[in-house]
């Protein structure tokens, strides 16, 4: 069954320290040397992150800070790690969207609209008990079409600043509005470790994606509820052989279904199995193929 993001409870019950600026980064680089004044501490410009008051002085958890020894460009980078909060781990994780505690989700971004190839970025990371490290970037238009997703996870220790690259996935030819970057020091939520500690400077986009072949597939499916919980409907005409792969936010297939000789598609597929977080849903439609964002809570 699906495991709860528990800790969601206890952010209800008070406030997050959130202090992003809603501002272009004009270089496309951002090299964490400008932080500002949180509720707990200070956080990087242009980002939200996970520092948590439910109790002044009573109930609080940094789990972003600024890292000032020896850092790979400037004077300063980003440190992340998992902390405890009475049981709970709260992972360290910085994004340019806004964190949604109701529905477990990070929307939004900031103003973006190159078709970028990669992100790239300097790391260090040490995680605790088995744990990963995730950077993710989205690229999005209209706040509902997903243009592209780009996502490298980290396993091993490494103590000195290493270069990585995550290459943007394209699912639409259409220019994105919106970009969001989300750094975390756990990849899921639900098996966060306490002590796990991801460092980052000097993140960039870079390389242009002009466009991509086969996207025009003069097919639509349609996906009821989205957000889903446990079951989700999907429908679509003018079919013959159909499969249905669900993609978890780093792009591995976590459930697959097919549908052969039919004229219509209109499938329950269960969910239950699945953890709440973002997914992507691709049906591949006698060779041709269209994704969307799936959300289930």
């Amino acid at each position: 069954m699906r495991k709860n993001f528990t800790l969601f409870t206890l952010f209800l019950l008070g406030s997050l320290a959130l202090n992003a600026q809603n501002e272009p980064i004009i270089t496309g680089h951002e090299s964490f040397e400008t932080w500002n004044a949180a509720n707990i501490g200070e956080l990087p410009e242009y980002f939200d992150g996970t520092n948590i008051v439910v109790m002044a002085n009573v109930l609080e958890v940094e789990t972003v800070t600024k890292g000032t020894a020896a850092p790979q460009e400037g004077s300063s980078y980003v440190v992340m790690e998992g902390k405890d909060l009475q049981g709970n781990t709260i992972p360290g994780i910085v994004t340019y969207g806004t964190i949604d505690y109701n529905n477990m989700t990070i929307t939004g971004g900031l103003p973006y609209t190159t078709r970028s190839a990669q992100l790239k970025g300097y790391y260090k990371y040490t995680p605790a008990s088995g744990d990963s490290a995730i950077a993710i970037a989205y690229l999005t238009k209209n706040s509902t079409d997903t243009i592209a997703i780009g996502a490298i996870k980290f396993d091993a220790t490494v103590n000195v600043w290493t270069e990585f690259t995550a290459d943007l996935v394209y699912l639409s030819n259409l220019d994105p509005d919106t970009l969001n970057i989300i750094l975390s020091s756990s990849a899921d939520v639900n098996t966060a470790q306490v002590g796990s500690k991801f460092e980052v400077d000097n993140i960039w986009l870079e390389g242009v994606v002009t466009s991509i072949e086969n996207v025009n597939n003069n097919f639509d499916f349609s996906v009821n509820p989205n957000p889903a919980n446990d079951i989700i409907n999907i429908k679509m005409g003018n079919t013959k052989n159909v499969t249905v792969n669900i993609h978890n936010a780093i792009g591995k297939i976590v459930l697959t279904k097919t549908f052969n000789n039919i004229s219509s598609l209109d499938k329950d597929i269960n969910l239950s199995e699945l953890n709440s977080g973002i997914y992507f849903i691709e049906v591949i439609n006698n060779g041709k193929s269209q994704t969307k964002k799936l959300i289930i809570n």
